[in-house]
């Protein structure tokens, strides 16, 4: 180890823009020679408890698990249970799903937008992606007003009807956002000073990226060609026209924080798609709300992996034969970066943490600081 090297700690900031990740950095001769956060990635999940009754909270402490942001752990959590207990989703709950599971994915990387600008400080960057996924999350909020979004999801469909007037409020914000998304993607590909910033910093080899077990935009902006092998196929979307997204511009290299950067661009432009397609199927379904599931009395051990946002999110639910309360836990995926940490800012300079950081995607770690 260099004589020169040294010790900082780094505050990250996540998109709430008051939660900071502690980054503890050890460089030499302006290089990072190791990154490490304060927590064991391994003993960190989401717990859940559940009686498979639709009026029970799916996920203890609603008030800190923000119920907007937390859509894809719900799902998975359900998804888990009614593959254990091969439940047949109501088509009509299915699409509603969907169109709520898309609706999180957009919140989510707009979310992500609002964590670069404020960490590589784009002021205009910031205040456009804080006030995209105010619109999102508004939107999400008109049915959380109506019926709790923790319980609205139940096993076997959904709990009760979206609110009268949702579809024309979902298809009015659609619209306004697709006409700002021309901003970001002027900002990548034709903003010099940020580009500068992304490229060819925090290069995760596609190699690299499965070994890690990266997955989600993570892992496909490490690859060239995009398949659906890459992903796990979510039943949901059976019947929904879904290509996987395939980068269409490169900047600097693959792998790299712009390329993670550009999918998520790329993702929202997609889920907007997917979510007109199924505004039109909707509105000629029959509107069945669920399916209630037969719970047998059997010993349980079920792992499930879902798809969300960010990726791979890994359930395992238990139940003894006694017992009619199944208990378990979420890995999410952004465990996997921060386990990883360590190799993947090595050799990076200090002044590219910022955007390695951000081009990441840590806001989930804002629920396991203390």
């Amino acid at each position: 180890m260099s004589i020169n090297s040294h010790t900082l700690c780094y505050r990250f900031y996540l998109s709430d823009l008051k939660s900071g990740l502690p980054v503890n950095v050890r460089i030499s001769n302006d290089r990072i020679i190791r990154t490490y956060i304060d927590f064991i990635p391994e003993t960190r999940t989401v717990d859940i408890i559940t009686n498979c009754d639709p009026k029970q909270p799916l996920i203890p402490y609603p008030d800190y698990y923000h119920a907007a942001v937390m859509i894809d752990i719900y799902l998975a959590q359900i998804s888990a249970i009614e593959s254990l207990y091969k439940c047949q989703i109501p088509d009509y709950a299915r699409y509603v799903r969907i169109l709520l599971l898309e609706l999180h994915r957009i919140l989510s990387h707009f979310d992500f937008f609002i964590s670069l600008g404020n960490n590589i400080q784009f002021q205009r960057l910031l205040k456009n992606a804080c006030e995209d996924s105010q619109c999102i999350r508004s939107l999400i909020h008109s049915i959380e007003i109506v019926h709790p979004l923790n319980t609205f999801f139940s096993i076997g469909g959904i709990s009760t009807d979206i609110p009268t007037g949702f579809i024309e409020n979902l298809g009015f914000t659609l619209a306004k956002t697709d006409k700002k998304l021309i901003y970001y993607k002027k900002q990548l590909l034709k903003n010099v000073v940020l580009v500068d910033l992304l490229v060819d910093v925090g290069i995760i080899t596609e190699k690299d990226a499965e070994d890690y077990a990266l997955s989600g935009p993570n892992l496909k902006a490490s690859s060239d060609k995009i398949t659906t092998q890459k992903t796990i196929t979510n039943p949901l979307y059976k019947d929904i026209e879904n290509h996987p997204v395939k980068i269409d511009y490169r900047k600097g290299s693959t792998g790299d924080s712009w390329s993670r950067c550009w999918i998520r661009y790329l993702e929202i432009e997609n889920s907007i798609r997917i979510i007109r397609q199924v505004m039109d199927i909707l509105v000629r379904t029959e509107i069945i709300l669920s399916e209630p599931p037969i719970i047998s009395r059997r010993e349980v051990t079920h792992d499930f992996r879902f798809e969300g946002a960010e990726g791979i999110i890994r359930s395992n639910i238990v139940k003894s034969a006694q017992d009619f309360c199944l208990t378990g836990k979420h890995h999410l995926p952004f465990l996997h970066v921060i386990k990883h940490l360590r190799s993947i800012t090595e050799n990076c300079r200090l002044q590219s943490l910022s955007a390695i950081l951000a081009s990441l995607n840590l806001n989930s770690a804002k629920y396991f600081l203390s």
